[in-house]
């Protein structure tokens, strides 16, 4: 869940309310007030509730949630949950937006800059069975429903839409972390593919295929590095606004949501991550990614580098959840993003 938009100029973390001191406090609610170049100055609320653990319920299962809007009218408000069991994992992902943004064309190479609106609903739902030791098998579902408008005087995105995708699938990973939410040593494997078509609703038909590899080695008890390779790939009749690009958030931090769109994607990211104290850290990171039409079309130079450091703060004492801020150097400037939870 991106907190904000990149661009970032200047963010205020206004007081934290609700028991995040106490080793059994389990929630918290955290006001937030930001400006962006691209949005003005931003007003949130950010809540997260973590459930009892009991012998079959892990204790990283929570809810969490945002509401989000600007000074350019742009609003979000997104929803979460994950409930991990012995053998079973849900989660459970939604958020309705109406957000003005920019499309900058399809390709690594497009220097389109059309204005558009997008406004509409996100639902994402797996439900994940343990086969043995630490392999999951899951289903998925994913559903979304988006209006386009489009501005006078664009090139490319010429008229309105209204649009719905609809897809299910399968997923598969082994999951051998020490932690879920910020994992020092271990790996996870995942791999998930979707089908897009008529027969459950959507108006595309495509395929949509990931892949991702994560691996931890702890250095010391403060000290850990973590490296991550990311491949997307896609076939079919795609929506513009589901194409592979990477998010500005988890992968090329910093950058704008969209400024990269294609079929397929290929990402790697290394991260040097200090614990200095009970609650908060500091990371060092770097990552590449790029897109293109398939993987062959691929060029040795044509990676997009982000650069930067962060800082992590343990938001509820126990739990190993972080708010994360990142400061970047990407695509010749400069990027500042806050989330929950780590890039990868």
């Amino acid at each position: 869940m991106q907190l904000t938009p990149p661009g970032l100029l200047c963010l205020l973390l206004v007081s934290s309310l609700a028991w995040a001191e106490e080793e059994t406090d389990s929630s918290l609610v955290l006001p937030i007030v930001a400006r962006a170049e691209e949005t003005g100055f931003q007003a949130g609320l950010l809540l997260l509730h973590y459930l009892d653990s009991t012998p079959a319920l892990s204790r990283d299962s929570r809810f969490q949630g945002i509401a989000l809007t600007t000074e350019e009218d742009q609003y979000l408000v997104a929803l979460s949950s994950n409930l991990q069991f012995n053998s079973q994992r849900f989660t459970v992902n939604l958020n309705t937006r109406l957000w003005p943004s920019t499309y900058f064309g399809i390709g690594p190479d497009s220097d389109l800059e059309d204005e558009y609106e997008i406004s509409g609903d996100k639902l994402v739902l797996k439900h994940e069975y343990k086969l043995f030791r630490d392999w999951w098998l899951g289903g998925v579902l994913q559903f979304e429903q988006n209006e386009i408008e489009v501005q006078d005087g664009n090139t490319e995105l010429t008229a309105d839409s209204n649009d719905r995708i609809a897809g299910l699938g399968v997923s598969l990973a082994r999951d051998q972390r020490d932690d879920t939410q910020h994992p020092t040593s271990g790996s996870l494997f995942r791999l998930q593919s979707l089908s897009f078509n008529d027969s459950v609703g959507s108006d595309f038909d495509y395929e949509s295929n990931e892949l991702g590899y994560s691996h931890y080695f702890p250095i010391d008890n403060a000290v850990s590095i973590a490296v991550s390779l990311q491949l997307n790939s896609q076939h079919g009749d795609i929506p513009f606004w589901d194409l592979n690009t990477p998010d500005g958030s988890n992968l090329l931090r910093g950058i704008e949501r969209g400024r990269y769109r294609d079929k397929s994607l290929a990402g790697l990211q290394a991260e040097y991550r200090w614990k200095f104290s009970e609650r908060f850290g500091l990371v060092v990171f770097t990552e590449v990614a790029q897109v293109a039409r398939n993987f062959s079309s691929f060029e040795a130079d044509g990676f997009i580098n982000s650069s930067g450091v962060g800082a992590r703060w343990q938001m509820i004492a126990g739990q190993t959840l972080n708010l994360r801020a990142d400061f970047s150097y990407v695509d010749d400037e400069s990027g500042f993003i806050i989330n929950v939870g780590e890039a990868f």
